[in-house]
């Protein structure tokens, strides 16, 4: 399922993905912003989310090799920060900081641009990188972010996407869950959850890229080195003027990062 993608930007498409950036590195540690502009670049994005973003003047670089012109960083502690990058003008945004306790202090960008669907359909997108560590945490950031920003959607449409750090269940075999579990156990690492992400469900929030591909398993659904899926683009809201979800995608980063690429169009009929 991983694949290459290129597209030409039409009226009446709207193109958006999201990718960790691992601060601008891959998984050696090697800087990567070359390389990740040369695969972003030719999916002709309306809106791109980014997670790790550890300094503004490297998104302002990618910006520029993207023809992404308009950009917002969101800072958080540590290298936790978030971005979007935009074809069209951001014509609104908010921020805040959703961290809690001792765990570094996470954050959440919500933005409107003058794109179509948009306008449309009254949307926002926002994106965020929840806790690494505990599903409990991810639960409580969630919890803020959907008091501080999401709590009023009537009529409206949201997407939100970015890492969210917790599985799907059903992503994966039983034999390939207990794999998970078996390397996790062996490295004090949380067990496989998915609170967090039947928390977004139970919000009225679709997975996205399920909906598009509904008995994909295992690898073919892989997002992170780990072999699993944990970044994810989220719609709720009806869709209105005859726009739909076209179709969702996991694209390769070609190793420019630790993550893969999501991607998500949607089209006007």
């Amino acid at each position: 399922m991983t694949s290459g993608h290129e597209g030409q930007s039409t009226r009446g498409t709207f193109r958006i993905a999201t990718l960790n950036v691992h601060e601008w590195r891959d998984d050696k540690g090697v800087d990567s912003i070359d390389r990740i502009a040369q695969v972003l670049k030719p999916l002709d994005l309306d809106i791109l989310a980014l997670e790790e973003v550890s300094n503004e003047s490297t998104l302002k670089i990618l910006s520029s090799k993207i023809g992404l012109t308009h950009y917002l960083f969101c800072e958080a502690d540590v290298y936790h920060g978030n971005a979007v990058l935009s074809k069209q003008q951001i014509s609104s945004s908010k921020k805040a900081r959703i961290g809690i306790g001792l765990n570094d202090v996470r954050s959440i960008l919500q933005v409107v641009v003058d794109h179509e669907f948009m306008l449309d359909n009254a949307a926002s997108l926002s994106v965020t990188h929840l806790d690494h560590a505990s599903e409990e945490v991810r639960i409580e950031q969630l919890e803020t972010f959907h008091e501080d920003i999401l709590s009023n959607y009537s009529n409206k449409v949201q997407i939100v996407v970015g890492d969210f750090n917790s599985l799907t269940l059903d992503d994966y075999s039983p034999k390939y869950l207990e794999q998970i579990a078996a390397v996790r156990r062996k490295t004090d690492w949380e067990i496989p959850k998915e609170n967090a992400t039947l928390w977004m469900k139970k919000k009225n929030f679709v997975d996205v890229l399920k909906q598009s591909n509904k008995h994909c398993l295992d690898e073919e659904l892989k997002t992170c080195r780990f072999n699993t899926r944990v970044d994810y683009i989220f719609l709720r809201g009806e869709l209105k003027e005859g726009w739909s979800l076209s179709d969702c995608k996991i694209l390769s980063s070609g190793a420019a990062t630790d993550h893969e690429i999501v991607m998500a169009t949607f089209c006007k009929h």
